[in-house]
């Protein structure tokens, strides 16, 4: 079976990286980094930013090699049959993790913050059933939604700092003024 190219541009490539790492920063990074280092969390965060940018690295140039290949076809020629294979396969067993981890942060995250007397059963069977739709729909749909979307966020996320707050003064927005860069 052979699946199609779907292609998608560059912007809305750098939209779905970016709408990842907000969902990694909101619900997965907190918890492992807190879990693991306690107090100093923000040195393990320092540590991560030369990491992840030499995966990133790692990732361009490996894609350098044949633009016209996938990363598992890509291993298979360079590093031979066995090991290539068994690159291939932690790769997608990487990925078969990273989107049970999430499920399972969006289902811990919904039943305790929005939907308290939800079980988490029904959380997670939407959360998997949106996983499988937005698959099977293909990366350009999800590509489009993420263009349309992007705007939504924008809005959303500058929404809380512009609106009128009840109980708010105007002074409290003096504090953002307070200093200047010099």
């Amino acid at each position: 079976m052979k699946l199609e190219q779907d292609r998608i541009s560059t912007a809305q490539m750098m939209l779905l990286g970016l709408f990842s790492l907000i969902g990694e920063m909101a619900l997965v990074y907190p918890a492992a980094m807190a879990s693991g280092a306690h107090e100093d969390a923000w040195i393990a965060a320092l540590i991560s930013i030369p990491l992840g940018l030499a995966c990133v690295k790692l990732m361009i140039s490996t894609s350098n090699i044949d633009p016209t290949k996938t990363i598992i076809e890509l291993s298979s020629q360079v590093l031979g049959k066995w090991v290539g294979g068994a690159v291939a396969l932690s790769y997608l067993f990487f990925f078969l993790i990273a989107a049970s981890t999430y499920i399972r942060e969006i289902e811990d995250f919904m039943c305790t913050q929005i939907y308290e007397g939800t079980p988490g059963g029904v959380i997670r069977f939407m959360a998997i059933f949106l996983l499988v739709y937005g698959l099977r729909l293909g990366l350009e749909t999800l590509g489009r939604a993420a263009q349309i979307f992007f705007s939504f966020l924008c809005v959303f996320s500058g929404l809380p700092n512009r609106s009128p707050v009840p109980r708010c003064s105007d002074r409290a927005y003096l504090s953002y003024f307070e200093y200047t860069v010099s």
